[in-house]
């Protein structure tokens, strides 16, 4: 909050819960910073749009998160629950 202008995070599969969590505690730490005005407060996710949205995340996820090792994805993508349906 000293040096940054907000926060931008990131969800696997959002929920209002979440991001209100995430963006009070950017507002707190804003406050507790001694800084004016509010902070910038964004979030993003992966999505998917299709008759096939879980395969097509599996499919991207399994090429990103390469670097973790084979059947990463098929791990993260289950438990964004009823993100996937």
């Amino acid at each position: 909050a000293r040096w940054a202008d907000g926060v931008c995070g990131f969800q696997f599969g959002p929920t209002p819960e979440e991001i209100a969590f995430q963006f009070d505690a950017a507002r707190a730490a804003w406050r507790e910073a001694g800084r004016d005005g509010e902070p910038y407060l964004g979030t993003s996710c992966w999505f998917a749009l299709g008759e096939t949205p879980t395969q097509q995340l599996v499919g991207y996820l399994d090429r990103y998160l390469a670097f973790r090792g084979p059947g990463v994805a098929t791990e993260v993508v289950p438990s964004w629950g009823p993100y996937c349906s």
